[in-house]
């Protein structure tokens, strides 16, 4: 064979292993929800089932699989059989074709020639039983060299009808059809199964038309390896970069332009002056030549000078608008853009979930249990990188639910339950950025006391500790190495590793895992992580001269502390939050940054405050600078373990900043035990006089945040969400003053600021706007409505708005 046919014939096995994957998946789904349908509904399924065996035969023999070829020729064979109803599906049945599918699946992952060649005596062997049962064999003594398969009763069918299948073509095809959930039941020897309820449907990976239409979308779908789109994604999304950098350069013209308003006030200023001069030297009134020519060049310099400033802030007001224009206009492609490549990295959920059915199967079998399993979400769509993440900590969560969990069908009964046990995996949206996974069982329950026993036994706390311990931080135990309930080890469970992978694989997203219990009725596992992983919702702070990003899942809140209320317990610093005392570190401490010795002490500190699923704590920093979404860039592998540091990425003035990461920074600040700072009296500022102050704002976000702020500093604080209820209040009650943003309903930050200059109750009172619009036109417009002061959102910071307010107050 020439080199060309051959790398020909390579990347045809290649694209068959894909294909003949997916057609297995689907008769191993299909084959397990089988038994649970009703009669009238059996049909449809086995079509399915006859349609994918037929494919997988006509795949295999273009690329001479002969074996697989062969077994697919039998297992249409029997499903002929079954379409005739001259047989009726059994769980014999069941278990020989599964045991099938998996002997097929196991030679398909072979890459040796070797393992190929004695795999494919396995496949010969299959296919001669396999064919002895469809000519009428109604005894086969096994079906699989390495798995005898158990005597089964014939599964009861029950006459409850389960919700029509439904198949939808994704715009970017990677497989999605839907079939019933496997309920799987094997049936003790002692007893029957009791009947069941119809099963929820469950999302598998197995796109297989029904229509012409559906056929005819299929041949227009292009197969495309994930790693180009990896790099397409990533090089869309350098025009981020493009768009942060537009933004700074916006912002930075419209500074610049700021400050022709001034120049242009003090002109006016001088005008009459002008004028004055101008006279003088016109009248001829005996002013010596040399004075009165030098004061004409100056006044010629000055017409000129004004003349020219005035060109260049028209020029300048010009292309500040051209550049805003422009900034909407690329921004509005980019996004669109990256939300389109976006788009093609999401996958329906149901591509991890295909894989729960069988292992649920096969270790309900193993153990002698009954397990109803209940999947649902499979069509929502979520970034492949997270579906990959996310499979392993799902593998381990419900195999713990059946292994652990749910109990077997004698106990359960014993206990006043059904036989077979409920495990349920539903995915549901959160918000736009958000979505759950929700695994639960209603077996034994969390052993709390167990769980604190062996905690004890390994060191990780002490015997008071665990008397003392609360329940949700018992349950957080059970998520550290080496803590494991399981009596022994087997290669199911026991080894006290599997739900501390599954936290660090949920946490290195950016989630966070809510662990609910109660003995012998239920277990629930509530994992909340986001939907993409391109960009992140940051919190943007500085501490010295150094910037980071802190990302906004693991942020509480932040809050403005007087110095005298943060506490020291045991040498560590602490401050009273939401009913309970939480430690406090300095982020500099954290990140190990040297001490920058201030020339005054702050009367206040900020905190940010932390959590993750087991641990609440405050980092104190000094500056908040702004929240956004940010690009994130992952570090190559030297640098993908650096502690607390996640990921950088790139602000749109071009600094490279660091991404912090959530849990480290809470172990680490668990761990801190820093020089308690010393404050002096001189330090500590009398408390200031109560002064009322209402904040308006329609956005609940900048509402909550000026509120924090203000009332942290003291001041009483009261909110409106616009213009019209903000009058209501200040004509009803005194404040001595107003902070409000500009873009409100009903009624805007201007023209509120126009109605309380015209009100003689009210005209002193001071305004002071906050807003995000940043253009000259914007300022001018405020300081004509009569506002006191404008601070720009972009460009927000805490400390000058309350030197602000104060000033004015």
């Amino acid at each position: 064979m020439s080199p060309q046919n051959e790398e020909f014939l390579k990347r045809l096995r290649a694209t068959f292993r894909i294909e003949a994957r997916e057609h297995l998946e689907t008769i191993s789904a299909s084959l397990l929800g089988l038994d649970s349908l009703a009669p009238q509904e059996i049909t449809g399924t086995v079509e399915l089932i006859f349609r994918e065996a037929h494919s997988l035969k006509g795949a295999a023999r273009a690329v001479n699989e002969n074996e697989i070829e062969l077994v697919c020729q039998y297992i249409e064979s029997i499903f002929s059989l079954l379409k005739k109803s001259e047989i009726s599906y059994s769980p014999y049945i069941k278990d020989m074709l599964i045991s099938a599918v998996d002997l097929m699946t196991i030679y398909m992952n072979l890459t040796e020639p070797e393992d190929q060649k004695a795999h494919g005596k396995d496949l010969k062997n299959l296919a001669e039983q396999l064919k002895s049962f469809a000519e009428g064999g109604h005894q086969v003594a096994g079906v699989h060299a390495h798995k005898e398969i158990p005597s089964h009763r014939p599964v009861e069918m029950t006459g409850e009808k389960t919700p029509p299948v439904k198949r939808e073509l994704k715009k970017v095809v990677i497989g999605s059809a839907r079939v019933p959930a496997a309920k799987t039941q094997p049936v003790s020897a002692e007893k029957p199964a009791e009947p069941r309820p119809a099963p929820a449907e469950t999302i598998l990976p197995a796109e297989k038309p029904a229509t012409a239409t559906e056929r005819e979308s299929v041949r227009e779908t292009l197969r495309i390896a994930s790693e180009k789109i990896d790099t397409l994604l990533l090089k869309t999304e350098e025009l981020l970069n493009i768009k942060l950098m537009i933004g700074e350069y916006e912002k930075q013209l419209n500074d610049s332009l700021f400050y022709f308003q001034p120049w242009k006030k003090e002109w006016e200023k001088i005008q009459t002056e002008l004028r004055y001069l101008k006279n003088r030297i016109s009248l001829n009134d005996g002013m010596d030549y040399r004075d009165k020519k030098a004061i004409t060049e100056i006044l010629n310099y000055i017409d000129w000078n004004h003349s020219l400033v005035f060109v260049v802030d028209s020029k300048l007001s010009k292309s500040a608008k051209d550049l805003a224009r422009t900034r909407h206009s690329v921004s509005q492609m980019i996004d669109s853009t990256l939300t389109d490549v976006k788009d093609i990295m999401m996958m329906p959920a149901s591509s991890m979930l295909s894989i729960l059915p069988k292992m649920v199967y096969d270790i309900s079998r193993e153990l002698g249990k009954v397990v109803d399993l209940d999947i649902k979400g499979g069509d929502i769509e979520i970034d492949r990188r997270i579906l990959d993440e996310l499979k392993d900590p799902l593998i381990h969560l419900v195999r713990n639910a059946a292994d652990h969990g749910l109990e077997k069908p004698e106990i359960r009964l014993r206990r006043k339950k059904s036989g077979a046990g409920k495990l349920r995996v539903i995915l549901s949206n959160i918000d736009s950025s958000k979505f759950e996974i929700l695994v639960e069982d209603d077996g034994n329950g969390i052993d709390v006391e167990r769980v604190k026993e062996k905690a004890v036994k390994n060191g990780l706390i002490t015997q008071k500790e665990a008397f003392e311990m609360s329940l949700t931080d018992a349950y957080a135990l059970i998520f550290k190495s080496d803590i494991s309930t399981s009596p022994v080890i087997t290669d199911l469970s026991g080894r006290g590793l599997g739900m501390s992978i599954v936290l660090e694989k949920v946490e290195k997203l950016g989630g966070n895992i809510i662990t609910e219990s109660e003995p012998e009725k239920f277990t629930r596992f509530r994992l909340i992580l986001p939907l993409s992983v391109a960009t992140l919702r940051g919190v943007l702070v500085k501490t010295g001269e150094d910037h980071y990003v802190i990302p906004s899942s693991g942020v509480e809140k932040v809050l403005r502390v007087k110095n005298n209320e943060i506490k020291s317990v045991e040498n560590k610093e602490t401050v009273f939050y939401s009913g309970k005392t939480i430690p406090l570190a300095p982020l500099r401490g954290l990140l190990e940054l040297p001490d920058t010795h201030r020339k005054e002490e702050p009367v206040h500190t900020n905190v940010m405050v932390l959590f993750n699923s087991e641990n609440m704590v405050g980092v104190s920093f000094d500056e908040l600078v702004d929240e956004a979404e940010f690009l994130i860039k992952p570090f190559n592998r030297q640098l993908q373990r650096i502690r607390n540091v996640s990921a950088a990425t790139v602000l749109g003035s071009g600094q490279i900043v660091p991404v912090l990461n959530i849990s480290d920074l809470i172990k680490s600040s668990l761990e801190f035990a820093g020089e308690l700072r010393v404050r002096s009296k001189a330090a500590e500022q009398p408390s200031r006089e109560e002064h009322n102050i209402l904040v308006v704002d329609d956005s609940i976000t900048s509402r909550m945040l000026l509120k924090d702020i203000l009332e942290s500093a003291g001041y009483n604080v009261k909110v409106a969400i616009d213009g019209v209820e903000a009058l209501t209040a200040l004509r009803s009650d005194k404040y001595h003053a107003v902070v409000t943003d500009i873009e409100m309903p009903r009624m805007n930050g201007f023209e509120l600021t126009y109605q309380i200059r015209k009100e003689e109750k009210l005209k002193n009172t001071p305004v002071v706007l906050v807003t995000a619009l940043s253009s000259p036109e914007d300022r001018e417009r405020g300081i004509e409505a009569g506002a006191d002061a404008y601070i720009v959102k972009s460009s927000f910071d805490q400390s000058n708005l309350l030197d602000i307010v104060e000033r004015l107050i």
